[in-house]
């Protein structure tokens, strides 16, 4: 064979190779994950409150499959949310409540590999836009796993209030909404903004210079989180007194929860009289973020690419709205942890029905990988629920959800709840066939010790699990706190610093009033103030997960003094400055 046609024959080879391998990335399925975040489980078409009116995502559930009995991995978003981006439970990394920081600043899981990274590294083009880890936009956070997608949409989310109606709660300061005289647009609402932008980068995709590449398109809205700023088409929606107090608040006895009580959000709530219009204003930004995830959804029916692609829907975790007379999250109650979750697969058999198995948002990661079929990954947790993808109501699946928080664990299977609790003086034990609002707590009723002995020897199983991929990672390292450890020496007093984080938002205060970010804290945290020879001034728990002003004691002059937050899992400190408190004002 001469020289010219073993070079022909090899470019043919060539080309051959190159082909089936266009071929065969063609044929990977795409990717439209999408996350809201405080979306609750009161979707429409789950049927808990029927009055919600969300026709995109009911119309996508009647597509796919509607997981009817979701949970997340931790009712509180950072937990949640990097258990669902590492593959790694709560218990295993940690990180089990808001002040817990990204998983990469954990000993042992520097070098984990996320979701959207393995998807990058199997081949694909991975674009990110909105809240999909905990900040809240995929700018130049380090806590997005920023180096680890091909393209991210840098904008902001949320919504703008408006005077059109406003109202705080004196209980719970976070607790605010607004609506905005004006309808949507634009320029007031970033959410809207947002999947604009991302819904005509999915049309131009076919365009574009990676348009052989399969594409695995992030987009995280922020509504319905707090504030609740409702533009004016959304709220007309609705009328305030139509709406009904759901079905779980109505004449319920809490029989043995003896540590169940009025929390002062939900006091604030009925003191003012607020309760269906707090409601009327979540469930606006509901339906509003039901029509900017329809825009999405359009948006890829129109493109080469909608029989091809997966999409998935989920909120990050629960959300109390009076139930248990709480407002908001962070609880280990059901509705701090149900959510909403529809999975559509192109070629999935179970397509159009509802799945009423319990399934977690832990079990995301090995899901895709499966459907997409990249190769399988040993070192995450959860279990891929393609099974239930093609027979949703299969008699051989039977997985529990496991759930942390702040050091304490629940187990959830199909016929019971229980939760261990950290000191073990408030665990739970919920029937929940016979009792689906969880309202006896059949934890001291001797019949049911065989149940509560199986059900902690599976939780001890599969926290196991997680042990032991944590010992693997460290490798005999002791776990730390994400952050450098700080000590600051106070005459005889030692404040001990493990979180490393920036909560005084004035170094240097006046007027005496110290304005504080604790957005990313606990639900509760301590906040406890020094001077510099280590004397008490304040010590005051308050609510976290908001920005606040604290008032200065009358006592406390000018000079430098030290803020200790001290949370569930460790505590900041901070020097600031106070300078003309003391000075008496000019008589004009």
């Amino acid at each position: 064979m001469n020289a010219k046609c073993l070079l022909a024959q090899t470019g043919l080879c060539l080309l051959s190779i190159a082909g089936n391998a266009q071929e065969k990335m063609a044929e990977k399925k795409n990717v439209l994950f999408i996350m809201s975040d405080d979306f609750n489980y009161w979707l429409h078409s789950i049927g808990y409150y029927p009055q919600v009116k969300t026709p995109n995502l009911d119309k996508l559930a009647s597509e796919g499959v509607l997981f009817a009995n979701a949970y997340c991995s931790s009712p509180v978003s950072n937990p949640s949310r990097n258990a669902l981006w590492s593959g790694l439970r709560p218990s295993t990394t940690g990180i089990d409540n808001n002040a817990g920081g990204f998983v990469r600043d954990r000993a042992g899981f520097e070098d984990i590999v996320t979701m959207n990274q393995y998807f990058l590294q199997n081949g694909y083009w991975v674009y990110g836009a909105g809240k999909l880890y905990h900040p809240g936009s995929m700018n130049d956070n380090p806590y997005i796993d920023k180096d680890n997608w091909s393209e991210r949409y840098k904008g902001g989310t949320g919504s703008k209030g408006g005077k059109f109606l406003k109202w705080k709660n004196p209980g719970w300061s976070s607790m605010s909404y607004s609506v905005n005289e004006e309808s949507m647009n634009e320029e007031n609402c970033s959410d809207y903004e947002m999947v604009n932008e991302v819904a005509q980068y999915i049309k131009d995709y076919a365009k574009s210079a990676h348009k052989d590449q399969p594409f695995f398109i992030g987009c995280g809205v922020f509504r319905p989180h707090l504030p609740w700023n409702v533009p004016m088409d959304f709220w007309n929606m609705y009328k305030t007194e139509d709406l009904k107090i759901p079905e779980g608040c109505l004449d319920k006895v809490y029989a043995d929860m003896p540590w169940l009580k009025t929390s002062s959000a939900h006091k604030g709530v009925l003191d003012a009289g607020k309760w269906k219009e707090a409601i009327h204003a979540y469930i606006s930004l509901m339906t509003m973020t039901d029509s900017n995830i329809g825009i999405l959804l359009d948006a890829l029916a129109s493109t080469p690419y909608k029989d091809n692609t997966i999409i998935c829907f989920m909120g990050d975790h629960g959300w109390h709205l009076g139930e248990k007379e709480q407002w908001g999250k962070a609880t280990l109650y059901d509705e701090a942890n149900h959510t909403s979750l529809i999975i559509y697969d192109p070629s999935a058999q179970g397509n159009g029905k509802v799945c009423h198995k319990v399934v977690s948002l832990q079990d995301l990661y090995p899901t895709l990988v499966e459907l997409c079929g990249l190769p399988a990954k040993a070192d995450i947790e959860g279990n891929s629920l393609h099974a239930l993808l093609q027979e949703p109501e299969s008699k051989d699946w039977n997985k529990p959800v496991v759930s942390t928080y702040s050091g304490s664990n629940y187990i959830k299977t199909n016929e019971w709840r229980y939760v261990r609790s950290k000191g073990g003086d408030r665990d739970m034990l919920f029937d929940v066939v016979k009792d689906p609002s969880e309202c006896n707590n059949l934890i001291n009723d001797r019949k049911y010790a065989g149940v509560i002995k199986k059900l902690n020897a599976e939780l001890d199983s599969i926290l196991a699990i997680g042990t032991r991929l944590r010992e693997e990672k460290l490798k005999g390292e002791k776990p730390q706190m994400s952050g450098k450890a700080l000590t600051v020496k106070l005459g005889d007093k030692e404040l001990k610093g493990t979180i490393s984080r920036t909560c005084v938002k004035s170094k240097v205060v006046k007027r005496g009033r110290l304005l504080l970010d604790l957005l990313s804290s606990d639900p509760y945290c301590t906040l406890i103030i020094y001077d510099e020879s280590g004397k008490e001034m304040l010590k005051k728990t308050v609510p976290g997960e908001q920005d606040m002003e604290l008032e200065l004691p009358s006592g406390m002059g000018d000079g430098s003094y030290y803020l200790f937050v001290k949370e569930h899992d460790g505590a900041s400190v901070e020097k600031f400055v106070v300078k003309g408190k003391n000075k008496k004002k000019k008589n004009k």
